[in-house]
């Protein structure tokens, strides 16, 4: 994810709290981000003990520190973000939208947050529901919005063969991240 967005030069800022503390160069403390990041990206391992702890490492006070309305995309564990205060930012505009790989709670998910995601995931098989589906098309056709995948044709393919959601899945726009994130960068 660093190399691909300076590639397309962009600023990046990275926070590693415990790869700091061994001295390793090139970090920032979350603060920073929270004051200056357009995207915020989480890819970090799942823990609840210890010195930097991730579980709920985005809270409400964490969204609630957001100063530039950044879009906010969780790809590491469902638990790193707590839904509800993702649900809260999303109601107060404190982030622009959201991009959900992972979910706290899988397989429930919390449909609401659904609702007002784009979604990001990598593999939509993963999604163990045909309701879950079934219900994001449905909300993304109604609003003209679009849903990102890694594999445009075998994503939509899969989906109207498994689910059969052909009639919705022509309303909604399919791109990939890669393009999806390339708009902050003209």
């Amino acid at each position: 994810v660093v190399e691909m967005a300076r590639s397309w030069g962009m600023r990046v800022l990275c926070c590693d709290p415990p790869r700091a503390a061994r001295g390793e160069q090139g970090f920032v403390p979350l603060d920073i981000i929270a004051r200056e990041a357009d995207i915020i990206t989480l890819h970090t391992p799942l823990t609840r003990e210890g010195d930097c702890p991730t579980y709920h490492l985005a809270d409400e006070a964490f969204f609630h520190s957001l100063q530039r309305n950044p879009w906010f995309i969780n790809t590491s564990r469902g638990e790193i973000a707590s839904t509800a205060a993702l649900l809260g930012a999303l109601d107060r505009g404190w982030i622009a939208g959201c991009i959900i790989d992972v979910w706290e709670h899988e397989p429930d998910i919390c449909l609401d947050l659904l609702s007002r995601s784009y979604i990001g995931t990598r593999y939509i098989h993963t999604l163990q529901s045909g309701d879950i589906i079934a219900h994001s098309l449905k909300s993304r056709a109604q609003k003209g919005d679009f849903l990102i995948y890694d594999n445009i044709h075998t994503q939509k393919n899969y989906i109207a063969q498994r689910y059969n959601q052909t009639s919705e899945i022509d309303k909604v726009y399919f791109i990939n991240i890669e393009s999806f994130i390339s708009i902050f960068c003209h």
